[in-house]
């Protein structure tokens, strides 16, 4: 989830959010609440000036959200939220992005019927730049160059993905839950994208058993002990 759209609770106010680049942006739901942060950013302008201000750690919070496509998203931020004018933005630590439930339907003589299970969660995994650059997600390509009879200028570029296993990276554990540590690379494509072909990679955690996200909140802060 590089850009994502929704909902979300910050201070009992619902809020409509815009999530793209790893920075969170929140926009005001009606003038009251644009007033409000309006009047936030001044007061803590005339904060900056007060001789007697004490330097605060700056706490990390959780904030849940709605997104569009229907998921579960947290997201974990510093609560430090920039102000522009009454429009808030924040750079995000780390997002989780989950469904609570699958629906099944069935037939029956009254009609289509609706079934919600609850989902558990077995796993999980990373992306991001650091980690496509310590698996060097680019060696999921491979490329072909073809040039013309007189060997002077490039006529055709032939890019291809070779799809590979998984690397098998170890197993560790936590709080008696085996966790079970994998790497791969793959290939992305988006159409009509100024890029359309990107390299990744990702790192997969897999669970013995199932587990629920303040699991995974503290295996991703915490750390397993390896073996």
């Amino acid at each position: 989830m590089t850009t994502d759209k929704g909902f979300l609770k910050y201070k009992d106010v619902c809020f409509p959010y815009l999530f793209e680049n790893d920075k969170l942006f929140l926009f005001p739901p009606n003038e009251d609440t644009w007033k409000r942060n309006t009047k936030s950013l001044i007061d803590s302008l005339n904060d900056l000036y007060n001789p007697d201000r004490k330097v605060q750690f700056i706490p990390q919070i959780t904030l849940a959200a709605q997104s569009f496509s229907g998921k579960q998203v947290e997201f974990r931020i510093p609560e430090d939220f920039s102000n522009d004018n009454g429009f808030l933005s924040v750079d995000v630590i780390s997002y989780y992005e989950y469904e609570d439930f699958t629906r099944h339907y069935t037939n029956t003589d009254e009609g289509k019927k609706v079934e919600n299970t609850k989902n558990e969660i077995c796993g999980f995994f990373l992306e991001g730049r650091e980690i496509d650059y310590f698996l060097e997600a680019h060696q999921t390509f491979t490329t072909k160059l073809q040039f013309d009879e007189n060997k002077s200028s490039l006529s055709s570029l032939t890019v291809e993905s070779k799809k590979e296993k998984e690397l098998i990276c170890g197993e560790a554990t936590l709080d008696g839950i085996t966790i079970t540590i994998t790497a791969s690379r793959y290939a992305s494509f988006t159409n009509q994208a100024l890029y359309p072909l990107e390299a990744k990679s990702r790192l997969v955690f897999q669970f013995d058993k199932p587990v629920d996200i303040e699991y995974i909140h503290n295996l991703y802060f915490s750390g397993p002990h390896h073996r």
